[in-house]
């Protein structure tokens, strides 16, 4: 049997999260985003890793 990726249901809803990951004095932060269908549940996630953005003034 094959699974599909997405529903053939028009609604879906997106979220976001953030993680923070603690290793001794450094910490990295992951942002992962999930797509759930009401009707059938979760569809999939997408996850990244944040790199920290260097402000020089």
């Amino acid at each position: 049997m094959h699974k599909q990726l997405w529903c053939e249901h028009v609604e879906k809803v997106a979220k976001y999260i953030t993680v923070e990951y603690r290793f001794g004095n450094e910490t990295k932060k992951l942002r992962i985003q999930s797509w759930l269908c009401p009707e059938c549940g979760v569809h999939g996630a997408n996850s990244e890793v944040i790199l920290p953005i260097a402000i020089s003034r």
